[in-house]
């Protein structure tokens, strides 16, 4: 009996044992979190740092790309300069072709009204931070990754003297260590991947002649500014020029002047048009055009005037001669209606509020509505047209006044180069670093100890060859290492297990990689979308990218949260929905630094996969409510007419 007692005792002890501890659901939300903190607070800079800083270094390439993509298909602010990089006069933004050739060697990027001292000295600081200091910087970069390589070349064939001497400890950059380089491939002596000893040569001129692109691509030039020739009355600044909705011929009968001017914004002077729409977007008088009746202004006055009697320059909406009594804002007016004439009137704008009495008929395809041609500028008391103004407008010098900047083609090109240096550099630090880590061995690099260990290979190998190099000079040594070794050969240890491979890496993250790809792509959908005349071809490639995304990125998610059918339904179900505004507002760009964030933080620091799905997660949802709020707030502001920044004082 007792022994069956103890028999269960030992029984009960043993499951107690094998009975897992319970975990609350507290504990389980908990958990990604403390991974995640763990995983930041256990990182190590020496070696992670260098990724971070290249994930710095990629988005800021992208970023780029992106900007000058923005610059080339137009700001649509409509607050550029009329004159053109080139000196040419243009009252309507964005048609200045920024990839016409002619700009390769002109500064067609440029800011600021700088002094000569000023401008010389921005310049002078451009050539030694950004080129000298940049070149050093890619040089650096490319001698830890090439020793790297080279601790892979040598394990499976052999590399001469000079090729590891350059490779390893002559790290300055110039011209004539390349052409040695060059030299040794020639002769059969090179590294063990020829595509990859080209890449080297190519990649090594890119550095040396770094320096001499940048200056290249920057400079100053003569700041200009925009002037209308207006014949007798001589040159006026087109800073001073607004586009008119309104001249009130007979204004004195209601306080005003005669042939009172009646501008969208008196603000918003020196605007030029906008290529798509004309008139900017930004006039703040259009929120006194939607309500005229909230708006106490000149331009709220006159629209609620015109909306009830009339126009003397548009048959549809003639006058109404008849009537004796008129109100003009708060005050009757007695006699016939005010003899107002219009110019140009955004359809968009003005014409919801046609709905009756001399408007009720109104033809919507009138060309006061949708010829451009008839926009009229306000210069000195006078109406311009815009014929009148694209003709007599001329750009002129400041005296002593300059601008600083880039030429766009140029900056474009060697951002193409640098992004191509980095992608060949990373995949071949990529490919020999993880060698490297599959097999177990460090690369040497051009430190005291790999000094020492090269220099006993190398005279090892002339003692076997019988060579006193101690009783020649350089030029002897040179020609005995050159005709009894054949240039030396330096080996490196065996790689047990193989090379690494990139291909299968890449396979194994292929949903990651599509991921990256098609975000990058819907980002310029997006830019097409927004600064283009839209087309059906480019909405339907872009809903597709962004579709394609979403499944992507929700299959990268599901197969890594549990190995659970309906708990990865469920993630895949949950991103979807995630990115249904993207399919419904302009909300993605906002997103990008989340989600930029977080796939460096889950890539570099993530090691689970709770890990990484929090270190990306909590950046990204935080951007991503702020960009849903500035998307509400977008449309707030569009639904009752707040856009502009130029805005009317009577709200």
């Amino acid at each position: 009996m007792a022994t069956h007692k103890h028999g269960d005792s030992e029984s009960n002890l043993q499951e107690t044992l094998m009975k897992k501890p319970q975990i609350s659901f507290r504990q389980k939300c908990a958990r990604p979190f403390k991974e995640a903190w763990h995983d930041l607070r256990s990182m190590k800079w020496q070696r992670e740092g260098p990724l971070y800083l290249f994930a710095i270094w990629v988005h800021c390439l992208v970023a780029l790309v992106v900007w000058m993509l923005l610059v080339s298909l137009g700001s649509g602010t409509s607050k550029d300069s009329p004159c053109h990089p080139d000196g040419a006069f243009n009252a309507i933004a964005d048609t200045f072709d920024w990839w016409a050739p002619k700009g390769l060697f002109q500064i067609t990027l440029r800011t600021g009204t700088l002094s000569f001292d000023s401008a010389k000295a921005v310049d002078i600081f451009w050539n030694l931070i950004i080129g000298r200091g940049g070149q050093s910087l890619l040089a650096i970069a490319s001698t830890r990754i090439w020793i790297e390589y080279l601790s892979v070349s040598i394990a499976t064939k052999p590399a001469s003297y000079t090729t590891v001497w350059l490779l390893r400890f002559y790290t300055e950059p110039s011209t004539i260590s390349t052409l040695r380089l060059a030299r040794q491939f020639f002769l059969g002596r090179g590294l063990a991947s020829a595509f990859k000893m080209w890449f080297l040569v190519i990649a090594a001129l890119f550095v040396v002649a770094f320096p001499t692109l940048m200056s290249s691509l920057a400079g100053y030039t003569t700041a200009n500014q925009a002037w209308v020739d207006l014949g007798e009355h001589g040159l006026d600044s087109f800073s001073q020029a607004f586009p008119l909705a309104f001249i009130i011929h007979d204004g004195t009968r209601v306080g005003l002047t005669e042939n009172q001017h009646v501008p969208y914004d008196e603000g918003a002077r020196g605007l030029v048009l906008q290529r798509y729409g004309w008139l900017p977007d930004i006039i703040g008088g259009y929120q006194s055009m939607l309500n005229p009746n909230r708006h106490a202004d000149l331009i709220g006055n006159t629209t609620a005037y015109v909306l009830s009697y009339g126009l003397s320059n548009m048959a549809g909406s003639a006058i109404e001669k008849s009537q004796n009594d008129t109100i003009w804002g708060k005050e009757t007016l007695r006699g016939p209606p005010l003899n107002i004439t219009a110019f140009y009137l955004p359809l968009d704008i003005f014409t919801p509020n046609f709905t009756e009495g001399v408007w009720a008929s109104i033809n919507y395809m009138d060309p006061l509505f949708n010829d451009e041609s008839l926009i009229t500028y306000s210069l000195s008391n006078e109406a311009y047209n815009m014929a009148t103004i694209q003709k007599n407008g001329t750009c002129q010098p400041i005296q002593n006044r300059y601008q600083w900047g880039f030429s766009f083609l140029q900056l474009f090109i060697n951002i193409i180069l640098l992004s191509l240096w980095t992608i060949g550099m990373a995949l071949v630090w990529a490919k020999s670093h993880l060698t490297l880590k599959l097999n177990g061995f460090a690369a040497i690099y051009n430190n005291w100890k790999g000094l020492l260990e090269f220099t006993e290979v190398l005279g090892g190998q002339l003692k076997a060859a019988k060579i006193e190099y101690l009783t020649i000079d350089d030029k002897q040594l040179e020609h005995e290492i050159e005709n009894l070794l054949q240039g030396g050969s330096v080996t490196g240890l065996p790689l047990p297990q193989g090379f690494y491979s990139l291909r299968q890496g890449m396979i194994r993250q292929k949903w990651l990689l599509l991921s990256l790809f098609l975000g990058i792509w819907a980002v310029y959908l997006d830019i097409l979308e927004a600064f283009t005349s839209s087309s059906f071809a480019l909405n339907i490639a872009s809903i597709a990218t962004k579709s394609l995304l979403a499944i992507s990125t929700a299959t990268l998610a599901s197969v890594h949260v549990s190995a659970n059918i309906f708990k990865r339904a469920a993630v895949f179900l949950l991103v979807c929905v995630v990115f249904l505004p993207f399919f419904f507002s302009f909300c993605g760009w906002p997103t990008a630094p989340g989600s930029c964030l977080g796939v460096t933080l889950a890539l570099v620091s993530g090691t689970t996969s709770r890990s990484k799905a929090t270190l990306f997660g909590v950046p990204f949802i935080i951007n991503y409510i702020i960009a849903l709020a500035l998307a509400f707030s977008s449309l707030i502001r569009w639904k009752y007419g707040l856009w502009g920044y130029y805005t009317p004082t009577h709200l």
